[in-house]
């Protein structure tokens, strides 16, 4: 008998390809595995597309034969689904990938779901993003500049 699991997946790009991040939480009947990964800088489509991969990619490690994936971001996943045809060049590869993952599965299906489902594997791309740039919170202590003109004590 196989295994079924959930994943729950995002992805962390922009427009200006910047930053990449990628994570997936998935729920087995074992316990949840939660991976997250930094990214070539990327644009968000492509970072949800890779964030789909890795859904798959750990189920398969993890022996999943059965998957329900879910994914906040309509292009992507309809894309994969066939809803919408894939017409940007560079993305065609990353939907034949996931199609050929897809085939490793005895069912896989990625389903949009409303962004606050996927608060959790945004939490890890945006702690993937913030180790990155070495960015926190506001409101932490403000170095003084230093002036290279000046000589320092």
């Amino acid at each position: 008998m196989g295994m079924k699991a959930t994943a729950y997946c995002d992805g962390r790009g922009d427009a200006t390809g910047t930053r990449g991040a990628r994570a997936v939480v998935l729920k087995l009947p074992s316990g949840v595995v939660e991976r997250a990964e930094r990214l070539q800088p990327c644009t968000n489509i492509v970072a949800e597309h890779l964030a789909i991969q890795m859904a798959l990619e750990v189920a398969l490690e993890e022996g999943v034969t059965e998957l329900l994936v879910y994914n906040d971001s309509q292009t992507p996943v309809h894309q994969v689904d066939g809803l919408y045809k894939v017409k940007q060049e560079h993305l065609i590869p990353l939907v034949q990938r996931t199609w050929e993952l897809g085939q490793k599965f005895d069912n896989v299906q990625v389903r949009w779901v409303p962004r606050e489902m996927t608060k959790r594997p945004d939490a890890l791309c945006r702690q993937i993003d913030r180790e990155k740039s070495g960015r926190t919170r506001p409101g932490g202590p403000v170095p003084e500049p230093v002036n290279p003109f000046l000589r320092q004590p």
